[in-house]
């Protein structure tokens, strides 16, 4: 038997083919962020297979969410090291 549900993988060239009108209006810097915007959904698809979302859309937001959430951890963690190594370098 074949499949009944499409793969999040098909959804999701489906969507990025839906959003094609929109990409191609951006400046070329930002299509280029719009493309990866999707790679990071990509990098997510076993998890978006399991969430079993009847709107292909919705895995694709949280997983980019994901992906920036977990920048902005990086982000601020490397911020504190910073600011703390400045604080040894002042002195009393």
């Amino acid at each position: 038997m074949g499949r009944t549900v499409a793969t999040f993988r098909h959804l999701l060239a489906i969507e990025e083919s839906r959003w094609r009108p929109f990409r191609d209006g951006l400046r070329r810097r930002d299509r280029e962020a719009f493309d990866r915007l999707f790679d990071l959904a990509r990098g997510h698809a076993a998890a978006a297979t399991m969430a079993a979302s009847p709107l292909a859309m919705e895995p694709v937001v949280l997983a980019v969410l994901l992906e920036h959430q977990k920048a902005l951890e990086r982000l601020t963690a490397r911020l504190a090291e910073v600011d703390e190594g400045e604080g040894d370098r002042l002195g009393p």
